[in-house]
């Protein structure tokens, strides 16, 4: 719970709306020493899930990430 809220927290985490079929979802990643974490949540704000990315070039670059910007210019 603390690790999610500093991701949610951070200004310099990253906004993507990911989708899972049809259904939109916010995907915040949030880099931490040499990992990259990705929070998803549900747009109601429920939290799907929360994990350390492997290849994080190539997974953020999956046509169902789509970028919004950094938590500072998206969230004021």
């Amino acid at each position: 719970e603390d690790l999610i809220r500093l991701v949610l927290t951070d200004r310099s985490a990253v906004i993507y709306v990911y989708y899972a079929d049809d259904t939109p979802y916010l995907a915040v990643s949030w880099q931490r020493g040499d990992n990259l974490w990705l929070v998803i949540a549900s747009l109601e704000g429920v939290i799907e899930t929360a994990f350390v990315v492997e290849n994080p070039e190539s997974y953020l670059n999956r046509s169902m990430f789509h970028y919004l910007g950094a938590m500072a210019e998206v969230v004021e």
